[in-house]
């Protein structure tokens, strides 16, 4: 018999074992056990009741669900993993093989000596074992378990498991998983508030032994104990051991998302699902609406409904990009959805688009706190600004969500997630977008209606920043406040490129008329899992006039006339090409001057810093050493030395940059600074 088995085995095996008492009156009924003597009833009884196990565990449908292309994880523990491994299989479908022993995992001592059998031949990729509650059970002098004790009893002498023998049995364990090759994860165990305060002391005791030498042993730990404590009361059945239907999907998702986390997935453990309502095809395009109910722990304390539209790519490749449209303040996801199918379908056959909806306000408002999903979050963050400081409101939560479901569901590029939006929708998508550097690639915003909301998160953002293309207008009154976002830029070191002209908050007219090199600048090539350069103190940069001014540059840009390629990132050693496009390419006008002709023709010089490196080891020592070099067709033009700033960011200062592609390398002090690496060119 296997002991390997899917959760709905057990499930089976145990709806089996419901019917054993019907096997004597089955045979009764039939007479085919008239004359037999009572040891032949009772060998036949358990044959049949063997049989109906075997069939519950059949080999032949124990690994039927398995893809084999997908991790394997084994679960190990007592009844309560039990009641949590079909929560967690369901999950986890389609990203991991879930098993777990066919049996109660019951104490360590248990544990450790059936590791090894539990986990037989099979390649696993993560255990994630518990073992604590049994350890803390009562033992008779004959060492047989003291059933009849209640809760208010307490003998130390008496428990199972002594804390230097759990610390040994736990020592045991994770050697056994390493020394397959599996990574280990220990879940700490739930408490039972009904247990005496010496007992619950004991098992609280085990728990710390378990993570000081997690910690020691350097094993990731699943406080399950941490996590569940606050919700007992919700979650418990009323034998305060056991969990209830909603606390076995909370322990699951916990469970799920230390799996997802040990594997080094970036992916979020979904615990809601969208209704397919209608589909329709609009330019060609299939684009199907989904309906869905607005979470709690998103921050919605009263029921909502939402919906958003997927447009469907009209060329599948292994993993899709994707592209999210915020909307405008002018209208809704339903009356905007043809023109942002419109941009997507421009994109490429093979981008997938999703097109959210922001409502004006929620029908009852509940204690001010999540009054507003309008403006994407701004207009509650302005009511509340303490509220949100350490926390997403619920519309954010909701958009940040709906990505993750689209990317899972529709097999999207993670590293191709790019965020767009015009007006209201270009406000929440740097509000949105330029915190969440660790989901989106790049960002376009087209005249924006403030930018209060990005200058908010940016206070608080960890992760680095996406690129970002902006269009807007001095003239507009809803750029009344840019100039703080313009402060933060050369500070943060932001990667940016936008135009401004005279169109005012019409943003067909910037399309039309603005700085085509800004209008076409190819932020969809961005890569989120490639480095990008900042570029500041640019020579060919206009200046932005301020909100509303008369003052010259009333038409100008920064940064629109730079591309990249990255054509190495290794440990050592980093090599960028840089070069700027043709800018008569970009010109409508008929006739220029020489001395703007000559103008447009010289290299441009920029300080230039560089942002998401991804293999590139930068110190945090800011007195570290690092060589850079300048290469155009082989030759070498310009050496020096840098250091990194602050914030661990490397930046070359005077670049210069034209038609001609050059080469910037950078290499440690000591390290090989001669140019090779093929190109992976990202704009």
């Amino acid at each position: 018999m296997k002991l390997l088995t899917h959760a709905s085995k057990i499930e089976k095996c145990q709806k089996q074992w419901r019917f054993l008492p019907i096997i004597p009156v089955f045979c009764r009924r039939f007479r085919l056990l008239a004359g037999a003597s009572n040891l032949t009833k009772k060998l036949l009884f358990y044959a049949l009741a063997i049989i109906l196990v075997e069939c519950a565990l059949s080999p032949h449908t124990l690994y039927a669900a398995d893809a084999p292309r997908l991790p394997n994880v084994l679960l190990i523990g007592d009844s309560i993993s039990i009641d949590y491994t079909p929560d967690t299989i369901e999950l986890l479908k389609g990203k991991v093989n879930v098993h777990r022993p066919a049996c109660n995992c019951m104490f360590s001592g248990h544990v450790a000596a059936n590791i090894n059998k539990w986990m037989g031949k099979e390649k696993w990729d993560i255990v994630h074992f518990n073992a604590g509650i049994w350890d803390c059970h009562f033992l008779d002098k004959n060492g047989n378990l003291m059933r009849d004790c209640d809760y208010d009893y307490y003998d130390q002498g008496r428990i199972r498991t002594s804390q230097a023998q759990y610390k040994a049995n736990l020592n045991k364990i994770v050697d056994a998983i390493i020394l397959t090759g599996a990574k280990p994860i220990f879940a700490t165990t739930t408490t039972i508030p009904g247990w005496n305060d010496k007992r619950r002391a004991y098992l609280n005791g085990l728990n710390e032994i378990a993570k000081d030498l997690m910690f020691y042993k350097q094993i990731q730990v699943n406080d399950l104990y941490s996590y569940s404590l606050p919700y007992l009361k919700q979650w418990q059945l009323s034998d305060h051991v056991h969990f209830n239907p909603l606390g076995k999907k909370q322990l699951a998702k916990q469970v799920s998302a230390e799996i997802l986390k040990a594997l080094g997935s970036e992916a979020k453990v979904l615990d809601w699902m969208p209704k397919e309502e209608t589909q329709t095809t609009i330019q060609g395009r299939d684009v199907i609406c989904y309906n869905h109910n607005c979470l709690k722990r998103w921050g919605y304390e009263q029921s909502q409904n939402q919906f958003f539209y997927v447009m469907i790519p009209g060329k599948k490749l292994n993993k899709n990009p994707l592209v999210v449209f915020l909307h405008s303040a002018g209208g809704n996801a339903k009356t905007e959805l043809e023109a942002h199918v419109r941009f997507v379908t421009n994109y490429g056959d093979e981008f997938v688009g999703l097109l959210l909806n922001s409502p004006s306000a929620l029908d009852k408002p509940v204690n001010g706190s999540t009054d507003y999903d309008w403006w994407w979050g701004e207009k509650a963050i302005k009511k509340h600004p303490h509220l949100y400081e350490n926390k997403m409101t619920p519309v954010e939560n909701r958009v940040l969500d709906t990505i993750e479901w689209v990317i899972q569901n529709y097999n999207i590029d993670r590293n191709r997630v790019y965020l767009r939006g015009v007006s209201m929708g270009g406000s929440g998508t740097l509000g949105i977008g330029l915190a969440h550097g660790d989901i989106f690639a790049a960002l376009r915003a087209d005249v924006f209606a403030g930018v209060d909301h990005a200058v908010y998160r940016l206070k608080n953002a960890t992760a680095e920043p996406p690129y970002v293309v902006m269009l807007l207008s001095q003239l507009d009154s809803w750029s009344k406040g840019f100039e703080q976002l313009l402060d933060i830029i050369p500070t943060e070191h932001l990667g940016t490129s936008y135009a401004w002209d005279i169109y005012g908050h019409d943003h067909r007219a910037h399309y039309k008329n603005s700085n085509q090199a800004v209008v076409n600048f190819p932020w969809l090539s961005i890569r989120r899992n490639q480095a990008y350069p900042v570029f500041t103190n640019t020579s060919s940069d206009d200046k932005y006039p301020g909100h509303m001014s008369k003052e010259p540059d009333q038409k100008g840009q920064v940064n629109a006339y730079f591309r990249w390629s990255v054509l190495e990132d290794t440990v050592d050693r980093f090599i960028i090409e840089l070069r700027t496009v043709n800018q008569l390419q970009f010109v409508k006008e008929i006739k220029l001057s020489a001395s703007k002709l000559k103008q447009m023709q010289q290299a441009i010089t920029s300080d230039v810093t560089l942002r998401r490196l991804q293999n590139f080891m930068v110190s945090s020592d800011t007195n570290k050493m690092y060589n850079w070099t300048i290469e155009n067709d082989g030759k070498i033009i310009s050496t020096g030395q840098i250091m990194p700033n602050s914030k661990g960011l490397l930046t070359v200062n005077n670049v210069e940059t034209g038609l001609i592609p050059i080469r910037l390398i950078i290499t440690a002090q000591d390290g090989n600074t001669s140019a090779c690496g093929s190109s992976n060119d990202t704009n």
